[in-house]
């Protein structure tokens, strides 16, 4: 079994909700996908406040997200 990086989940995650990285960005209150891009090519990690709304919006646990499950 593969443990997917943090990174790697949230790039899922957006794209099995059928988001852009505009239309996530926007939804999170974000002016551009700039931070969703980086974070979802693992050059920054997301604050714990983005995370909270990283999970909100895609239904998430947030335990998933921070590697202390192994499913969503």
């Amino acid at each position: 079994m593969t443990i997917m990086t943090i990174h790697e989940k949230l790039r899922a995650a957006r794209l099995k909700k059928g988001l852009t990285m505009l239309e996530a960005s926007k939804l999170l209150g974000y002016k551009s996908y700039g931070c969703i891009q980086k974070w979802e090519n693992g050059q920054r990690v997301p604050s714990f406040a983005s995370l909270v709304k990283l999970a909100k919006l895609y239904n998430l646990d947030l335990n998933y997200l921070l590697g202390l499950k192994n499913e969503p």
